[in-house]
């Protein structure tokens, strides 16, 4: 018997899986976990599930907005002078890959799959569940950052307000979480204030 890579690496696989005599029919029979902080844990523990999560967290997305997701690993690069030296590059995750971490988020109820208006178009959104799993993992990357906050009175805004260097922001986001940082900006709500020469993502 063949994996569930093989059986089903592309939409029309997932769709088969998933959609059956109803598209977008729920996970009937599937033990599903409603607990949001460990759901919320374990997804911030795997930066490949953890960027699919946070693509589909600012809106529903289409296969075509998910399949080019990316992930920042460290890459050992061999020098000129037969060393080698590190470097954190973008890696793009491939398609089965894709679609496995998206059953996986569909088998725990935090994803599901809905037609547009063309019923050709296909859309995957976050559930009740995804959308409380996402607000707890919100907390918790707003909690690693605490080391990076600037005080939101030095820049003359409301204490109500977090504030991060952009330049320490996309570090951060990159080499702690492996993501891309605009992503990681949409979730918090993020936009970028000036202050002098220097830019800060500003958010709640």
């Amino acid at each position: 018997m063949g994996s569930w890579m093989d059986e089903y690496g592309s939409e029309e696989g997932f769709e088969r899986e998933y959609s059956g005599g109803g598209f977008g029919k729920g996970v009937e029979g599937r033990s599903v976990l409603s607990d949001a902080e460990v759901l919320a844990s374990e997804i911030i523990g795997n930066k490949k599930l953890l960027a699919i999560f946070v693509r589909l967290g600012s809106k529903p997305r289409s296969a075509k907005e998910l399949v080019n997701v990316s992930v920042f690993e460290v890459v050992k690069k061999r020098d000129r002078y037969g060393g080698y030296s590190e470097e954190v590059v973008a890696v793009r995750l491939p398609q089965t890959t894709m679609y496995r971490l998206l059953k996986r988020l569909v088998d725990v109820g935090l994803v599901e799959v809905r037609r547009g208006i063309d019923y050709r178009k296909k859309y995957y959104r976050l559930t009740d569940l995804g959308r409380e799993v996402l607000d707890k993992v919100k907390g918790l990357i707003k909690q690693a950052m605490r080391d990076l906050y600037v005080s939101p009175s030095s820049l003359g805004i409301s204490s109500k307000y977090k504030a991060v260097s952009v330049g320490r922001f996309k570090d951060f986001v990159k080499n702690q979480l492996g993501l891309d940082p605009s992503d990681v900006a949409l979730i918090l709500g993020a936009s970028k204030f000036e202050k002098g020469y220097s830019e800060y993502y500003v958010f709640q």
